[in-house]
């Protein structure tokens, strides 16, 4: 029997949101919670899907687009980002579980001789170290030098890849210490590409999701799943996809709440799983990530706190946010998607522990009266060729800094406006009483400066 989905008008929010019939507390909390994310302008949509053994659940809010304004649903589609990661490392998984490779399997041995990787004092990377982030190898490749920044990896090819694993070098030995590394993720995705001979998609699909009935997990959208793609935003902004090239083991997966609902089913054990082996094993803890509570075990980061383990990934991209996890104490498992580079893990973290990692209320805005406001529109220089360009609709302000989107930006008090990630703040001159607003304090974490109004033509 399908559960009935009912929309519920949130009181004192313009938006909606849809939630399945069974909902408890902690729902309502969540929906509210994505659905004032979604008013305040920080995301453009919001999915979360739920597990647990009483079935599937699926809250939602916000619209697709601004040109698309319908609510997503569990078919549509996001970038994944990083939770990627997870999908590579249970691949790498279960060719070791079939005897193709062995953690132990060095990268030299798969490269090709003239991209061999560094080593520290004969000490060789192996995928274990690639695969739990400790082969120190930096963040990223040090010569990645986007001729595109909206789409960072496109030109990222196998032949850079090469340049950039020669370039890389090692502070220290591997296994040692744990260092986030994209490069070291694309690095593994290419090296079970030249074991096997296929190409990272066709990996991940004979590995993962196929097995698991994963249909719409995908690096490249057919033409049917390109219409539920969600364009991804950065403020008000559409921003196109990325393509990660050589470094798809990264980050390249493209996805749905269905489909990684299926995922997490799988890694709890609540499916038939053929896989079930390989993927099981990507979950020991192996090594302290540095922060507070949490270790990594292959892709998977595990956070213990107060008695409690969950298990997560999260991922962004240019334009989407996402994060999966799950608490197999409570066998439950959610996903949360969005079609905006703002975070979403707050909201993951309370579904999988809600007493651990409570979910804080929106504090309420000053109320700015609209001819306040518009003696602060216009255009502010900063420096030559940097400006910073001040707009309203109604009773919102918008901020645009030159070569970065447009961002809502909020009233900390009647004179002083703060980007939604807090770290820049707008002090609008409050000495002058009337007239238009001649300068601005803009106030970073380290440091502040001035911007001066200038004549707009």
């Amino acid at each position: 029997m399908k559960a009935k989905i009912f929309c519920i008008s949130v009181f004192l929010f313009s938006g909606m949101y849809c939630v399945h019939a069974q909902s408890p507390g902690v729902n309502d909390k969540v929906g509210a919670h994505i659905t004032e994310k979604v008013n305040r302008e920080l995301n453009q949509s919001i999915i979360v899907g739920i597990v647990t053994s009483a079935g599937d659940e699926y809250i939602t809010a916000g619209t697709i687009s601004e040109e698309n304004p319908t609510a997503p649903t569990k078919d549509t589609i996001y970038e994944i980002g990083s939770i990627t990661k997870v999908f590579t490392a249970a691949s790498a998984a279960d060719l070791i579980k079939q005897r193709q490779l062995t953690w132990k399997t060095t990268a030299g041995a798969l490269l090709p001789q003239n991209a061999q990787p560094p080593n520290f004092e004969g000490q060789p990377i192996n995928l274990h170290h690639l695969a739990t982030h400790s082969s120190g190898l930096a963040r990223l490749p040090l010569n990645l030098n986007p001729e595109d920044p909206q789409n960072p990896y496109k030109d990222y090819d196998e032949e850079a890849l090469y340049k950039g694993v020669k370039l890389a070098g090692l502070p220290y030995p591997p296994g040692s210490f744990y260092l986030y590394s994209n490069f070291g993720y694309g690095l593994l995705g290419h090296l079970l590409e030249l074991r096997t001979g296929d190409p990272y998609e066709t990996i991940v699909k004979e590995h993962v999701t196929e097995p698991l009935g994963m249909a719409n997990t995908a690096v490249t959208l057919t033409e049917e799943q390109q219409v539920l793609l969600a364009p991804g935003h950065q403020g008000k902004k559409e921003v196109p996809g990325w393509d990660l090239n050589a470094m798809s083991g990264a980050g390249a997966l493209k996805s749905n709440a269905e489909d990684l609902i299926k995922f997490l089913k799988a890694q709890m054990g609540m499916i038939k799983n053929p896989k079930a082996a390989a993927m099981g094993s990507i979950h020991a803890p192996i090594l302290p990530t540095g922060s507070k509570d949490t270790m990594v075990g292959y892709a998977w980061q595990i956070t213990r706190s107060d008695g409690t383990t969950v298990y997560w990934h999260n991922g962004q991209t240019g334009g989407y946010a996402s994060f999966i996890g799950f608490n197999p104490s409570r066998r439950i498992g959610v996903v949360v998607l969005s079609n905006t580079n703002q975070s979403v893990d707050e909201i993951g973290f309370y579904v999988l522990a809600p007493d651990v990692y409570p979910l804080g209320d929106f504090q309420p805005l000053p109320r700015v009266p609209i001819s306040t406001l518009e003696r602060y529109v216009g255009t502010y220089e900063i420096a030559p060729g940097a400006e910073i360009k001040v707009t309203r609709e109604d009773n919102r302000l918008y901020a645009t800094i030159t070569g970065t989107p447009t961002y809502r930006i909020f009233p900390i008090s009647e004179t002083r406006f703060g980007f939604a990630e807090g770290n820049l703040i707008l002090d609008f001159d409050s000495k002058a009483k009337r007239g238009k607003v001649q300068t601005i304090k803009v106030e970073e974490k380290l440091r502040s400066y001035g911007a001066r109004r200038i004549k707009e033509e």
